[in-house]
C-alpha cells in the first residue's frame, strides 16, 4: 500500500496559517483580559474586607457601640457588647458647661434610664432640658481595656 501524499496550494497554507495566528492572537487577548479581571476582582474583595482603622489611634479597634435613646426628660443607655461598660457616664455639654451622671457599671445586654434632670455641673446645678445651646450628648466607659467615649446629637 503506497501513500498517498497530498499537497496544498500555497494559498491554502497561508489562509490555514492566518486562521491559526488570528485564533491564537484572540486565545491569548482572551486569557490576558481574563487575568486582569481575576486579578481586579481579588484586589476589590481584599480591599472590601481589609478594615479602615486608623492605626495610630490606640482606641480605633475599640468596638463601643452603646444604644441611646433619649426624649425630653429622660436618656436611655443600652450595652449592646459582650462586656460590661465599667465606670460609665452620660455628658452633656451647654457651651462650655459639662453636666454629667454616672452610671456605673452596664453589663452586657442591661439597660440604664436616667432623667436628663439628674445631670448636673461642677457647681452642683442640674442640667436644664431645655437648654438652647446644649451642643453634643457622650457617653463614656471603660471598655475593653480602654477609656472610650461614643458622641450623639443632642437631645432635643
Amino acid at each position: 500500500m503506497a501513500m498517498k501524499e497530498t499537497h496544498r496550494r500555497p494559498e491554502e497554507v497561508s489562509s490555514t496559517g492566518k486562521a491559526r495566528s488570528t485564533s491564537l492572537r484572540i486565545l491569548l487577548r482572551a486569557a490576558a483580559v481574563s487575568i486582569v479581571l481575576a486579578l481586579a476582582l481579588v484586589a476589590a474583595l481584599h480591599w472590601r474586607r481589609t478594615p479602615t482603622t486608623n492605626t495610630s489611634d490606640p482606641y480605633a479597634a475599640v468596638p463601643f457601640r452603646p444604644r441611646v435613646t433619649y426624649d425630653s426628660s429622660n436618656v436611655t443607655v443600652t450595652n449592646t457588647e459582650d462586656e460590661p461598660y465599667l465606670d460609665a457616664s452620660l455628658n452633656v455639654y451647654v457651651g462650655a458647661t459639662l453636666y454629667s451622671a454616672q452610671l456605673g457599671t452596664i453589663r452586657p445586654g442591661e439597660t440604664m434610664t436616667r432623667p436628663l434632670r439628674s445631670l448636673t455641673n461642677d457647681r452642683g446645678e442640674n442640667f436644664d432640658p431645655g437648654a438652647p445651646d446644649i451642643s453634643e450628648l457622650e457617653v463614656r466607659a471603660r471598655f475593653g481595656g480602654y477609656n472610650v467615649h461614643k458622641d450623639f446629637p443632642p437631645p432635643r
